[in-house]
């Protein structure tokens, strides 16, 4: 994933788990846990599973299936249920139920979270929904279910971030208004 920075870009690395592939109570097992998780830099890569081909490039050969789960929490209601004074409105809201909440209080606290417990997160609004969704491993469904809930029930809505994300959501609807795949379909 590519996120655009004030000050230049982040490039995320994800690779999905990696930590599954090792088994428990052997050299590599043993290894893989000193390090806890593979570092990806600009230009190398301290592997958690020290195999790498010629290349240099990092690879996991053993084949393992691994019970994951997703979670999605869907609202029927999406843009194309505003009205002209409410442009925006569902995509706003979306923003601002992941900023942080009391037990997680910001970006950093979410991201550290969701880390530790092997999970992602993302939301997203479209013409007819708005979803927040995650994926983690089945033992620790409970993470994104008590997650989700979380930023349903006690999101902070804090006044400084209200109007941060109000330009980006009118900053992303003038963007989105240049695709022209986006004009179409506000139009039928």
């Amino acid at each position: 994933s590519v996120e655009i920075l004030p000050d230049g870009f982040k490039l995320g690395v994800h690779i999905a788990d990696v930590s599954h592939y090792v088994k428990e109570n052997t050299a590599l097992g043993d290894a893989a846990y000193e390090r806890g998780t593979s570092s990806y830099l600009a230009d190398t890569v301290i592997p958690m599973i020290p195999h790498k081909l010629s290349n240099g490039i990092t690879v996991i050969l053993d084949p393992m299936d691994i019970e994951t789960v997703s979670v999605k929490v869907c609202f029927q209601t999406g843009m194309r249920d505003e009205k002209p004074n409410e442009y925006g409105l569902t995509h706003f809201c979306e923003h601002m139920l992941c900023k942080g909440t009391k037990k997680l209080p910001n970006k950093k606290a979410i991201d550290d979270y969701m880390d530790y417990n092997g999970a992602t997160r993302n939301a997203g609004t479209g013409q007819t929904e708005a979803a927040f969704y995650g994926r983690v491993l089945a033992e620790n469904v409970n993470v994104l279910v008590d997650f989700f809930a979380d930023a349903l029930q006690n999101s902070l809505f804090d006044e400084k971030k209200i109007e941060i994300e109000r330009n980006v959501i009118c900053d992303e609807r003038r963007r989105a208004l240049d695709q022209p795949g986006n004009q179409f379909v506000d139009f039928i």
